[in-house]
């Protein structure tokens, strides 16, 4: 087992495991520290589309988790499924060299088998380590063209209304996941208006109805652009034919 005296926050401390994001909007969004990291990979396990652009880029083995993750529709367990699986090949495989887990984004924005892998390979003595990244926040920033460095209210969107946010409607409120939610498969069938209008509707009595908002899905590929689909929130309710996995909510604040 690995002594974890090293600080790996240290920008040069090696790792066993690399938690790697790839930030938003394109395979050429990762970092240079992240492209030097995978370079000096034995393995790297990724759930990407971008398959083909790393097997041309690394001379690492890699292993596309695709199949994992669609053995399951139960989102929970599919990503139980690929952080067992990446644990396993670190704890067997590490004498090999560095392990990389590619994700879209940052790392650790929403992506709860990150923190699980910090934590479990903390726990037996395997060194991991997460590497900065763009998430979906920093991409929206851009694509709305909105302001809100002043301050934003920022929740995941079924957290949001599992605790009843009270939100303050001088500032901006931006929700993540909310084409997820309401439901815990990853192949998302069923009443699409019985699941979103709760969420709709709670956001609708927090803000004045002449308060626009914005639906917007940030481009995941280098020649896609944000698809957007702006309201009043008096008005929400239009947008439920709109919203699909990987959808964001915005809504003006007056300070933004």
């Amino acid at each position: 087992m690995r002594n974890l005296r090293e600080d790996l926050r240290v920008p040069d401390a090696k790792a066993d495991l690399y938690l790697v994001g790839l930030g938003i909007g394109g395979f050429n969004r990762r970092t240079i520290e992240t492209d030097e990291a995978l370079r000096s990979c034995a393995t790297i396990l990724h759930l990407t589309a971008f398959d083909k652009e790393i097997r041309e880029q690394y001379t690492s083995n890699i292993i596309n988790l695709q199949s994992t993750y669609e053995a399951t529709d139960h989102a929970v367990t599919a990503y139980e499924l690929m952080e067992e699986f990446v644990f396993d090949h670190v704890e067997r495989n590490h004498f090999l060299g560095s392990v990389a887990f590619m994700t879209y984004g940052h790392p650790l924005f929403l992506v709860n088998s990150g923190w699980n892998l910090l934590e479990r390979c903390s726990s037996l003595g395997f060194r991991a380590k997460a590497l900065p990244a763009t998430s979906f926040v920093d991409q929206v920033l851009i694509d709305l063209g909105k302001r809100f460095d002043a301050g934003v209210q920022l929740y995941e969107a079924a957290t949001f209304m599992q605790h009843e946010v009270a939100v303050d409607p001088r500032f901006p409120l931006l929700l993540s996941q909310v084409g997820d939610f309401g439901t815990d498969s990853l192949r998302i069938n069923g009443n699409r208006v019985a699941r979103l209008m709760p969420l709709l509707e709670y956001v609708k009595a927090s803000y004045p109805a002449d308060r626009m908002c914005t639906l917007i899905m940030s481009p995941w590929r280098s020649d896609m652009g944000p698809e957007m689909a702006v309201v009043s929130v008096g008005d929400i309710e239009t947008l439920v034919s709109s919203i699909h996995t990987g959808c964001s909510l915005y809504v003006d604040g007056i300070y933004d």
